[in-house]
């Protein structure tokens, strides 16, 4: 039972607290009191459920053209830029891609956009393929910047991707969707926020994609 409730905590990491105590409370109600060794280990795996806060990750598709891809992805999150003059707070010193994730005309903003938060990880969708994965340092709403950027306003809810976490991929998207809870068939025809990662989620991942698992910062709190 233990086990059972442990590989739930793993595949579902974003209720890995609320899962922490309900096996304090299997802990308490069913280990022996003689039987200290098994107490330990479940104490030793309620500190690693604990320590451990995982982040989401984006599925981001840039749009159907190849314009879409030369042109805007390729200014926007592979040829970081100077966002010093908008005195967006924490960009002072450095240059940053970034993305735009269009409003909603009805309700003026995007609940996806609203969850995403800094830390996160964004995957960019073209065409059948992953083609980049970076890492969300800051966001920001501002209709100006997605002006000057992409000559249109309503792409004003914005995300800055780090350039030291950028990184080009051609992985073809049903390996990516094979490690979600998501159909086979499945692409994402706007931002979808995935938030049930788990650290066999990012281990597996970073197996896709070929890339060390420090990347994802496992052992990093939120």
């Amino acid at each position: 039972m233990v086990l059972f409730l442990w590989g739930y905590v793993c595949v579902f990491g974003k209720w890995k607290i609320v899962l922490s105590h309900i096996l304090f409370l299997f802990c308490q109600k069913h280990v022996w009191n003689d039987d200290w060794r098994l107490m330990l280990n479940c104490g030793s795996i309620l500190y690693e459920v604990q320590s451990i806060m995982l982040r989401n990750i984006l599925f981001q598709p840039i749009g159907p053209s190849e314009k879409d891809y030369r042109v805007n992805f390729f200014s926007s999150v592979l040829t970081p830029r100077s966002f010093e003059k908008y005195s967006v707070k924490s960009l002072e010193t450095q240059e940053y891609g970034l993305w735009g994730m269009r409003i909603n005309r009805y309700v003026k903003t995007n609940p996806e956009w609203e969850k995403l938060s800094p830390g996160d990880f964004v995957m960019f969708y073209f065409k059948g393929y992953s083609i980049a994965i970076s890492q969300v340092f800051a966001k920001i709403r501002s209709a100006v910047i997605a002006k000057d950027v992409w000559n249109d306003g309503l792409w004003e809810l914005i995300y800055f991707v780090d350039p030291k976490k950028t990184m080009e991929t051609r992985i073809p998207w049903s390996s990516i969707v094979s490690l979600t809870k998501y159909k086979k068939s499945f692409v994402p025809m706007r931002g979808i926020l995935f938030s049930q990662t788990s650290v066999l989620f990012y281990e597996a991942l970073s197996r896709v994609l070929n890339i060390e698992t420090e990347y994802f910062e496992l052992d990093v709190s939120a």
